[in-house]
């Protein structure tokens, strides 16, 4: 299961709200909070459930204030109009100091999603869309360089763009793309040089296989997409040795630890203990029945997540408005992850059967943080004993792993449906 930022997860959470109302209101709209140079600006987008009732939702309007001004900005007609949740991010694209919107499209839960983004006009006070990096993946400013970067891949391919801003305007100014073709791997490469455009092409071995799009995936970017310099590793809390981060599809999910090697924080998202049990995460607070086995994950007061729990911290079922997830298990690994999807109208739109195999090595996470919290807040089977190498739905997924000298894994390499997905680890440094 793909990590949900905080913002999408706040967003996620207030769209199960709206929806609880739709029936009493005709008007659907979710707020959220925003933040730029220090200053926290309140958002709110209007939405429409799509004609056809399959859970999806159309964007009408974003409406908030800046620059002494009411922005109304209008998602009727943008590029990526169709949602299963929402949320905005800003920052600063064209880096002329003012704030720019990024309206979060993910349509069928992509893993690099595309963005809607809007530049601000300073003279007109208003937006406008952007469209050649509207069209684009894993949009990010490199205040550093000036420059905005775009990077995407699948089924074998990966593709990397850097533009830059001439005169206002947004210019291509380096591409490469590493692809198959007849079984070959190629790696072609265009660049902008005094005027001109200089093309490479190279044929590559297995053993000298890359791609700038993968080196990418592994910078550190902050949710605005601004590139952060990354920390030295550190001495691991507890003499015990703990994940660090994982790099997947562009996103670093960070990991900071107590002295009892609990996690504390993932990314900007923090967890508060008592005793051994976590009470809070990030906005969430959480709820414990009797008998120990229900925890509902409340937002404001109303339960929008329920999960229940084994005698060994496992996650066995986790519902929502909109899915039922039921997970079984053997020696501490997840073998079968069963699950049914719902519209709006708590309508049945899809169901699945997954089943996983494992290997024999240690899984990454080494830490005291209750397993049913990794199991929803990041990929399922991280919680698990051992580490994923098979997994079956229709089709069958391979997984392949490299190892450190303690045994942990560092990086995973996934293979399935034609595509190649590649996943690090890092872990702070024993004393």
């Amino acid at each position: 299961m793909n990590k949900l930022s905080t913002l999408a997860i706040i967003a996620v959470a207030l769209l199960f709200l709206a929806c609880s109302k739709e029936k009493k209101e005709s008007a659907l709209s979710l707020a959220q909070t925003v933040e730029f140079n220090g200053k926290k600006i309140p958002m709110v987008i209007s939405y429409s459930p799509v004609a056809e009732n399959d859970g999806l939702i159309h964007l009408d309007s974003l409406v908030f204030e800046y620059d002494n001004k009411t922005q109304t900005i209008h998602l009727d007609n943008v590029i990526n109009n169709i949602f299963y949740y929402a949320t905005v991010n800003v920052s600063d694209y064209n880096f002329d100091g003012y704030m720019d919107v990024a309206v979060f499209s993910n349509y069928m839960m992509a893993e690099d999603p595309p963005y809607n983004i809007f530049i601000y006009n300073p003279q007109a006070k208003s937006y406008y869309l952007q469209e050649e990096l509207s069209k684009s993946f894993n949009v990010r400013a490199d205040a550093k360089t000036q420059t905005v970067k775009t990077a995407s891949g699948a089924s074998g391919e990966c593709h990397f763009g850097e533009y830059k801003w001439i005169n206002g305007e947004l210019k291509l100014i380096y591409s490469e793309s590493t692809y198959f073709n007849n079984n070959q791997q190629i790696n072609e490469t265009k660049a902008l040089q005094d005027g001109k455009w200089v093309e490479k092409k190279k044929f590559l071995s297995d053993d000298d296989w890359y791609c700038t799009a993968v080196d990418y995936y592994k910078s550190n970017y902050d949710k605005a997409g601004v590139k952060v310099e990354e920390p030295e590793t550190s001495n691991c809390p507890g003499n015990v040795k703990l994940l660090k981060s994982i790099t997947q599809d562009g996103q670093t999910t960070t990991f900071e630890y107590d002295d009892k090697n609990r996690i504390v924080k993932m990314d900007t998202t923090t967890f508060t203990y008592n005793n051994d049990d976590v009470i809070k995460i990030g906005s969430y607070e959480l709820e414990r029945y009797e008998d120990g086995g229900r925890i509902d994950l409340n937002y404001e007061g109303v339960a929008v997540v329920v999960i229940y729990v084994n005698r060994d911290g496992y996650s066995t079922r986790e519902t929502t408005e909109h899915y039922s997830y039921d997970r079984y298990y053997t020696n501490g690994n997840l073998i079968k992850f069963t699950g049914d999807v719902f519209d709006f109208e708590g309508v049945k739109t899809n169901e699945f059967i997954t089943e996983y195999k494992y290997d024999d090595k240690k899984s990454p996470f080494n830490c005291n943080t209750p397993k049913w919290v990794i199991q929803h807040l990041l990929e399922t089977t991280y919680a698990s004993k051992n580490n994923v190498i098979e997994r079956k739905i229709n089709n069958v997924t391979s997984y392949r792993y490299e190892y450190d000298s303690d045994g942990f894994p560092t990086k995973r390499t996934e293979t399935g449906d034609g595509d190649t997905k590649i996943i690090t680890f890092k872990y702070c440094n024993l004393k």
